[in-house]
């Protein structure tokens, strides 16, 4: 009587679970994590991606002396608002601590894509031996973009560390449509890395592919803007040759070189007007749109 009473109560129950072949599941609101690949530098990606043809030239306008210290005179004079920062708004509501380390950037494409830039900083160990000094570069830096949804959390992570390698930064960030531009430089003589600083690099947001890169010092701390179908950047510092720069955004591709008497420090787009803030030069360019 035991025996069958047992028998249907086991029948009830089911078989037993094998916890060998229990596999959890993906919590599916966990993001989606992609290392990318620095493809090299510079670097132009195939099949769609194609350079837009811009016309676009810088045409100087104006050079003159300033000096040094009226930087707040220049942006009265010129009627201009201070560039934009590391933070779109918004970015208070965007989480500030994740996996992949504290906000450095927040994005806002006015579409609905919004991009957090973290980043995890860490010591370098061999930082004395290389530069015989310690600082503040005796850190290294890893990236990563976060894409946000509509409720600021993550959906995908696209983790960059292979484009700042040893000392190099991201000094800014620039979202357009679904592409992050990002830069990766050191913050001081190019010798110190080696030559290897100041690239420029382009992330489709939507597949994580990178669309290109550009050489090496092409781009600095400094920062850099995009404009229609084209990116100004910029590349100098003390006893190094300074030049203005101008991409071509679709592709990479250097349109246009310019020599600087001083690396640009500020740069601002005013309608049609480039106005380009140096160490002790101001600079006017229009954007001239050859026929």
């Amino acid at each position: 009587m035991h025996c069958t009473a047992l028998l249907i109560g086991l029948l009830l129950l089911g078989p037993a679970e094998d916890p060998a072949g229990d596999v959890p599941r993906q919590d599916e609101g966990a993001p989606e994590v992609r290392a990318v690949a620095a493809p090299g530098f510079p670097f132009r990606a195939g099949g769609d991606v194609v350079c837009a043809a811009s016309k676009i030239r810088l045409k100087r306008l104006l050079r003159k002396q300033n000096q040094v210290t009226d930087t707040q005179e220049w942006y009265a004079n010129n009627d201009l608002a201070r560039p934009v920062g590391p933070m779109d708004p918004g970015w208070e509501a965007a989480p500030s601590e994740t996996p992949w380390g504290r906000l450095a950037f927040f994005r806002d494409n006015g579409s609905g894509l919004r991009v957090g830039v973290y980043v995890k900083m860490g010591q370098r160990v061999d930082a004395k031996d290389e530069k015989g000094f310690s600082s503040i570069y005796d850190k290294e830096f890893d990236y990563a973009a976060v894409v946000l949804d509509e409720e600021l959390k993550p959906r995908k992570v696209f983790q960059l560390a292979a484009f700042h390698p040893g000392i190099l930064e991201m000094s800014h960030a620039v979202l357009i449509d679904d592409v992050l531009y990002f830069d990766s430089n050191y913050n001081g003589y190019a010798s110190i890395a080696r030559e290897k600083t100041g690239y420029l690099s382009a992330l489709d947001l939507s597949d994580g592919r990178i669309l290109w890169t550009t050489k090496n010092l092409v781009a600095s701390f400094w920062g850099f803007l995009v404009h229609g179908d084209v990116v100004v950047a910029g590349y100098g510092f003390t006893a190094e040759p300074d030049y203005l720069y101008l991409i071509d955004r679709r592709c990479g591709k250097l349109l246009q070189t310019i020599r600087l008497k001083t690396a640009h420090e500020i740069l601002i787009r005013r309608g049609e007007r480039l106005y380009v803030r140096c160490y002790d030069h101001d600079y006017v360019f229009d954007f001239d749109e050859k026929r």
